[in-house]
């Protein structure tokens, strides 16, 4: 991932090809990753900013789906649109992409002119509050009880910040961050001042 502060907001962007394969049907898509802008309002509000294209393919048809995210202009109360299209395996145009990433998305058929949603945000409590996430997105850093008998003590799932900034609570996330950062930093110079080496358990330096 690559990360840009740009004074006014940080950009990250994930780098590379992703490969998603469909169980059901055995189908691979391979695509890339947008950019993502998070910014704050003049109310000081966090948002997300999604800007760029992404190309999907599927490798066994050999279809594209072409998806631009349209970068509003400054005052422009229409943001967070979406437009694109979808090519068959010989590169003849079969849908039109059109909508809002973050409200609802709907494809057009060329041939018919027919209109059909393909996606559509289902109803969060404060979801301003999580960055008009999804549920899917919003449930990414669940832990089962399933995952909790498999996953490491040092999880970073674990940490009470994260948590605290998943359920909204900012000012407690900030404070949690705070103490465990304090906390770090003074092991780390306990284990300098007795002239301990700390090595990691997990993973090779």
């Amino acid at each position: 991932m690559k990360v840009k502060f740009l004074g006014q907001c940080i950009e990250a962007k994930v780098e590379g090809i992703n490969e998603i394969k469909l169980k059901k049907t055995g189908e691979k898509f391979v695509f890339n990753r947008p950019v993502n802008a998070f910014k704050a309002n003049q109310e000081g509000k966090y948002y997300i900013e999604t800007l760029g294209d992404i190309r999907i393919k599927n490798s066994n048809t050999g279809g594209i789906a072409n998806i631009e995210f349209i970068k509003p202009n400054v005052g422009d109360k229409r943001v967070n649109l979406v437009e694109g299209s979808i090519l068959d395996g010989q590169g003849n145009q079969q849908y039109q992409i059109l909508g809002k990433w973050d409200e609802e998305v709907s494809v057009i058929a060329y041939e018919t002119n027919k209109m059909k949603i393909i996606w559509s945000k289902k109803d969060v409590k404060k979801f301003e509050n999580y960055f008009n996430f999804n549920l899917d997105t919003l449930q990414l850093n669940h832990l089962s009880q399933d995952l909790l008998l498999r996953v490491a003590p040092t999880d970073s799932r674990f940490r009470p910040d994260i948590k605290a900034f998943e359920q909204g609570m900012y000012e407690l996330a900030d404070e949690e961050h705070k103490r465990i950062f304090n906390k770090e930093k003074a092991k780390i110079k306990m284990f300098s001042d007795k002239g301990h080496t700390i090595e990691p358990m997990w993973f090779e330096p």
